[in-house]
């Protein structure tokens, strides 16, 4: 029932303004102008506290996320369309827990990270009035905190993608419906850096490289007659090559050598990669608003796990498997906060 939910709220923008897709690309490109610039930030908290001697074994809890996003999108001239996007987001979770040195008691522990995203694009597009227009673009992705493990590492993993191909406006009826396609091959490199040693601090930078298909969507629309409005961005990357991929087949083998029974995983790397943002928000007041957020990844082999053939086998192992998640990934929060847009 629950997926099933999930999946209507993804496609109700879809179905709910299909009519509006005759509108083609009426609108588009827009005339040459000054920078259009938009800026919101929201802060979203919820927190719950019981005493000591609360029956039912609840336990309270605080958990904050504050996300801002950013745009800036010029017409430069009637045949250039330049569009600028960061997102950034970081929200903690905190939750009572009985004291260790009094079990009667409880304490608070520790937060942990429960959102971390750093998206920053940019996008220029020949705008010749052609059926489809030429694009290139460049994408950065990263995270604040690596908690992957106690000892932390700022911004790592880090992924750098450059792209060319064509674009096309689906639908461009006003500000609050635009939704553009873009179809083109793209370069991405990985960068990791990894603990070297169990106990020190220190860290080996690792790089590795691929080369794929890419279908990119940015979606702006406002729906239900106007009382929500949905952001959407999705991001499907093909790979058609990866730069390591004979390492990978080597451990591959290796691994299998110690323990048949282990699944193949040499072409783990060859399935697609998806990464869909949905984000729907209705204001109750100009500060105010219910946000609702869903974000599903696929990521079957993550090419930034180091590939290492001099390590045992079974340290070899448990490095890669971490890199590996056969099923997608879903991460859902529903808040109400603050949200305020100062441009």
């Amino acid at each position: 029932m629950r997926k099933t939910l999930l999946v209507a709220l993804l496609l109700l923008p879809v179905t709910a303004n299909a009519q509006s897709f005759a509108h083609g690309d009426e609108n588009w490109p827009p005339p040459p102008g000054p920078w259009s610039n938009t800026a919101a930030l929201a802060l979203n908290i919820t927190q719950s506290a019981f005493s000591d001697n609360w029956s039912g074994g609840d336990t309270g809890s605080i958990s904050w996320q504050l996300k801002g996003d950013f745009g800036a999108r010029r017409q430069v001239s009637q045949s250039f369309h330049w569009a600028n996007q960061l997102q950034l987001a970081f929200g903690q979770t905190a939750n009572q827990i009985a004291d260790p040195n009094d079990p009667g008691s409880k304490v608070w522990a520790s937060p942990v990270k429960s959102t971390d995203q750093i998206l920053a694009e940019s996008v220029g597009i020949l705008t010749k009035g052609w059926a489809v227009d030429p694009y290139g673009s460049v994408r950065f992705d990263s995270q604040f905190i690596d908690a992957t493990d106690p000892r932390r590492r700022w911004l790592n993993p880090m992924t750098f993608t450059e792209s060319i191909g064509v674009a096309k406006t689906i639908a461009a009826a006003g500000e609050d419906r635009n939704s553009l396609f873009r179809l083109g091959f793209a370069l991405r490199q990985n960068v990791a850096r990894n603990f070297v040693d169990a106990v020190t601090e220190d860290t080996e930078t690792t790089t590795s490289q691929q080369g794929g298909i890419q279908l990119a969507n940015d979606t702006t629309w406002k729906i239900l007659e106007d009382r929500v409005l949905y952001t959407g961005k999705l991001l499907v990357f093909y790979p058609l090559f990866f730069a390591d991929s004979d390492k990978l087949e080597e451990l591959d083998t290796a691994l299998l050598a110690a323990d048949p029974t282990r699944e193949s995983i040499k072409d783990f790397w060859k399935s697609p990669n998806v990464d869909w943002q949905n984000t729907f928000s209705s204001n109750i007041t100009d500060w105010l608003a219910v946000n609702l957020y869903l974000r599903f990844k696929y990521l079957k082999f993550d090419t930034s796990t180091p590939i290492n053939l001099d390590a045992p086998a079974t340290e070899a192992a448990t490095t890669i498997d971490g890199g590996i998640r056969k099923a997608g990934q879903l991460q859902e929060t529903l808040g109400v906060g603050l949200t305020y847009r100062f441009l």
